[in-house]
């Protein structure tokens, strides 16, 4: 997920990363740490006896929107008192993903979510949060999304989720079609783009100060906060506030030709974001 997608691509792109988590003394666990070492992201990955790893199976037939079966293992215990701060303090930003998959972190309206992340800003280190979308049908899908955001959204300097994940997330529906035929392409082809200028402005209401919303094939949308807003942002805070502050954007995709497939391309779009966002851009 964020750590080893967008974590990973980060340390590719030149940025020095840390990375951060939790898995079991299995095999999964041990190809996990393994991985990351060979591409030279410092590990702070902790394996715990008697855990599983997680791990995700991703089945995308062509044409099908994706299918996620997913093993939550030993995110289900990954607290706010896992994160090693020490390591955190020496850092300009601190990336976190994804709370709707770790039991702990959406469980009473986020209470270890705000606990954490509360933290970190403390320490003046800037902060970025991305979700996933959750089952409906799920203890996180029930869960109380919009006080949850609420909640934390004060304490994320940039908040970077999808706009499936927003919108399920703040009970909006902006998607149009019903036929057989859009439940086999892409649904953010209809995906009606005035409601981004709604979704940003209630995100920086909500507290976060740069909202970045991916937008699939649609592109990423930017809404950022006012200026006095973005000088509370910490140590990666952008040299030249007057050009960040209150912009509203929108970034085409890079069309390719053939896609193979999207896993974790939301990931690694964050990390060229972030990337360029801490080199000055």
């Amino acid at each position: 997920g964020a750590v080893s997608n967008t974590g990973i691509a980060l340390s590719v792109l030149g940025i020095k990363t840390k990375l951060m988590g939790k898995v079991g003394k299995d095999f999964f666990g041990e190809g996990v740490i393994r991985i990351i070492e060979e591409k030279n992201a410092d590990s702070g990955i902790v394996a715990v006896e008697g855990e599983e790893t997680s791990y995700t199976v991703i089945i995308a037939p062509p044409g099908i929107d994706r299918i996620f079966l997913h093993n939550p293992g030993a995110n289900d215990t990954f607290c706010a008192d896992d994160i090693n701060y020490d390591i955190v303090k020496q850092a300009r930003l601190f990336h976190f993903g994804y709370p709707p998959l770790m039991k702990r972190f959406y469980q009473n309206d986020g209470e270890e979510l705000v606990k954490m992340f509360r933290k970190v800003k403390e320490l003046g280190v800037t902060t970025s949060l991305d979700v996933a979308l959750p089952d409906p049908t799920s203890e996180a899908g029930k869960a109380d999304w919009k006080k949850i955001l609420k909640n934390v959204l004060p304490y994320v300097d940039i908040f970077v989720p999808s706009a499936e994940e927003i919108m399920y997330m703040l009970q909006i529906d902006a998607i149009n079609g019903s036929g057989e035929s859009d439940k086999k392409s892409d649904p953010l082809k209809s995906l009606d783009m005035n409601i981004l200028q709604i979704l940003g402005e209630k995100l920086i209401s909500m507290g976060t100060k740069i909202a970045v919303v991916k937008c699939g094939i649609k592109g990423y949308y930017i809404k950022t906060g006012s200026k006095e807003a973005l000088m509370s942002i910490g140590k990666a805070t952008p040299a030249d506030l007057d050009n960040w502050a209150d912009r509203e954007m929108i970034e085409e995709t890079f069309y390719v030709e053939r896609v193979v497939s999207a896993a974790g391309a939301g990931d690694n779009s964050i990390a060229g974001f972030l990337a360029a966002f801490l080199r000055g851009k």
